[in-house]
């Protein structure tokens, strides 16, 4: 019976759980888009049995299934737990202690400024109550009188210099503490945040020192691209400097780790859809509809540093769309588009923008960028049966041709073409190889994801080039030198890379819309330089001229970037004989509408500019368009868009005109 309990007793102690604190480090980040993997290690002896090993002072906003852990050699893991330790705070720095210490020597000076203050103010009203000499006072002499007063004024200037000067240092004084107590707050918050956990239940049959990896996922961190674009003339390449923005904010700072920048987001759903069967049945046309809400391309990621954003809400031609309503989701902040379809909008909280519109689709996006240009898609409420009959053109080599037709229509019903998510009319330039998949959507699976424009049904085209693109977002940049990266508010700025890059420079003025004159840089194969969505800080000529957006996931052969405005180009549009071009004909009234054009250079070299303006297309049989003038220009029928190339040498001037005339019937207005 005492052998029994002498062995209950001893595998009692050798089972028995360990439970004790370890310490480690960080030793590589790797950083993503949303979200960062951290890698620690810690050498940790363990004894046979059963031993409960505690990583402590880690971050709270671990991901706790992303946990993984290496390096057992012949340990087994039992369990592994994340839990957040609300007693344990994040010990007090070195600086808390110094701006604690800067803080008390502030308010001590200020406590000194204030005495002397109150000191000169009493000074101050003694010499104000014995200033009064009376008739009953004797023996006192024209000199003695003299005396005293040159000694008030003199004394009293002096009051005055040191209360000024002393009320502007006590101001000063109360600035800075006003700011340290501000530092001393962020810091001091950093502190209070709740400590992370990680508890590792292992069992091992021998003694043993193994040197253990621990892998996880925190959000709470990331980075987002900006690029200085630098271009010292129009004659030599132009210089871009990619740059890598880190945010940190996880609670805990990163000290001399290697850092490893992925375009990837692990925050991203990457389970395969299920497309499930479509059942038609009747519905009441009048019933509501839930609003159709769109998100467009998921290739921008939210920028936290983004404080304000502005830009223009256009619709699928391009038109701009005034009173929009723009909001920051999840809150009650939120502004309009005005007449030019502009909107400026201060940013205090929020990730995502909603815009939505009657008769459009609400869109969200992300906060990426502080200018963000929107095209919204319409929305139909009311649909009309569709038909599909077939096919008629076989685009892919394989796809039969498609017709499609629509009940009480007059005019020849045609579908849309929508390829790589941009809406087209005609197709006829698509090359057969480069067209990767092809999607026919009818009825209401059109017209809900493409509005009335797809009301005789959408054909969905994606092309080689579009997942080509898609195919490069997982690149890795590892920074080869050591960083230390503090969990703050601020960012810590990285160069990734730098490129010299071949461009063609070509002037381009829209005097229509802009009176400036817009350098930009068209730049062919730049997949080359796995560029990501975001913001880039423009230098021209040794100066900085302003911000542009870099969208690589654009569909364009050519990346074309703009440099800003160049102020020695100058263009002027005016309209001649305006007070001629009314009248009327019957019940029909006729605009002659006449522009004139001048450019003028005023560099000191030659320049190449393209000039744009348009000739207004009708979509009203009962507005006509007629008598298009457009000397020396170019014509798209399709867009009305006239173009010129002009070739101005230095200090000359150039003149365009374009003219038209519109009909329409009396008693109507037009857009014009």
């Amino acid at each position: 019976m005492r052998f029994i309990y002498f062995l209950f007793v001893l595998f009692s102690v050798v089972g028995y759980s360990n439970e004790r604190k370890t310490p480690s480090s960080i030793k590589n980040v790797i950083v993503y888009l949303s979200g960062a993997q951290i890698t620690r290690e810690a050498t940790v002896t363990l004894q046979p049995g059963i031993n409960e090993i505690v990583f402590t002072e880690l971050s709270p906003l671990i991901n706790e299934n992303s946990i993984q852990v290496s390096g057992l050699k012949t340990a087994s893991i039992l369990s592994v737990t994340f839990s957040t330790n609300y007693m344990e705070k994040k010990e007090a720095t070195g600086k808390v202690a110094s701006l604690e210490s800067i803080y008390k020597k502030t308010e001590r000076e200020i406590a000194i400024v204030r005495s002397t203050i109150k000191s000169l103010e009493e000074e101050q009203i003694l010499l104000q109550s014995n200033k009064s000499i009376h008739n009953n006072q004797q023996g006192i002499t024209v000199a003695a009188i003299s005396a005293y007063a040159k000694h008030y004024r003199e004394r009293m200037a002096a009051i005055h210099t040191e209360l000024y000067d002393l009320n502007t240092n006590a101001r000063e004084l109360n600035e800075k503490l006003s700011d340290l107590r501000k530092e001393l707050n962020k810091v001091q918050n950093q502190t209070k945040e709740q400590r992370g956990e990680i508890k590792l239940k292992l069992d091992t049959p021998t003694a043993t020192t193994v040197n253990l990896q621990l892998n996880y996922l925190v959000s709470g961190a990331g980075w987002f691209p900006v690029y200085d674009l630098k271009a010292s003339s129009t004659t030599t390449p132009l210089s871009l400097v990619y740059k890598a923005h880190i945010y940190q904010q996880t609670g805990i700072d990163w000290d001399q780790v290697a850092i490893t920048l992925s375009t990837a987001d692990p925050t991203e759903n990457n389970t395969r859809p299920e497309l499930t069967p479509l059942y038609l049945d009747f519905i009441n046309p009048n019933a509501p509809r839930p609003v159709t809400k769109n998100t467009q391309t998921t290739s921008y990621k939210y920028n936290p540093m983004v404080r304000s954003v502005s830009g223009q809400v256009v619709d699928e031609s391009g038109a701009p769309l005034p009173g929009v309503n723009v909001l920051i989701d999840g809150t009650r902040i939120g502004t309009t588009t005005d007449f030019d379809g502009n909107y400026r909008l201060s940013i205090s909280e929020g990730r995502e923008l909603s815009f939505s519109y009657l008769g459009f689709k609400t869109t969200q996006l992300p906060i990426y960028a502080s200018q963000m240009n929107v095209k919204l898609e319409e929305d139909s409420q009311r649909l009309e049966e569709v038909v599909v009959m077939g096919y008629a053109k076989d685009l892919s080599g394989s796809t039969p041709g498609l017709k499609i037709k629509q009940q009480n229509m007059v005019a020849e019903a045609k579908p849309i073409y929508i390829v790589d998510g941009v809406p087209m009319d005609d197709i006829s330039h698509l090359n057969q190889e480069e067209i990767q998949s092809l999607e026919t959507l009818k009825g209401s699976n059109a017209t809900s994801l493409y509005g009335t424009r797809a009301s005789n049904g959408a054909i969905v085209i994606t092309t080689r080039k579009m997942l080509a693109v898609e195919s490069l977002t997982n690149k890795e940049f590892r920074i080869l030198k050591k960083y230390s990266i503090p969990s703050i508010t601020d960012v810590t700025v990285l160069e990734i890379n730098n490129f010299t890059i071949q461009a063609t420079y070509e002037y381009v003025s829209v005097p229509v819309l802009n009176r400036s004159v817009f350098l930009t840089a068209k730049v062919m194969d730049w997949e080359q330089y796995d560029l990501l969505p975001g913001e880039a800080n423009i230098y021209f000529e040794g100066s900085h001229s302003g911000k542009t957006f870099i969208d690589p996931y654009s569909i364009e052969e050519a990346l074309v970037v703009s440099l800003g405005a160049d102020p020695a180009i100058v263009v002027e549009r005016k309209q001649i004989n305006s007070f001629k071009g009314k009248n009327f004909t019957g019940n029909t009234r006729i605009l002659d509408k006449n522009y004139e054009i001048t450019l003028k250079n005023n560099k000191n070299n030659d320049i190449s500019i393209t000039l744009l303006d348009r000739i207004p297309i009708s979509q009203n049989k009962e507005i006509k368009v007629e008598d298009a003038l457009y000397p020396e220009g170019d014509h798209d029928s399709k867009t009305g868009i006239v173009t010129w190339k002009v070739h101005l040498a230095s200090k000359q001037s150039a003149t365009k005109k374009v003219s038209y005339t519109v009909k329409y019937p009396k008693g109507r207005n037009v857009n014009l």
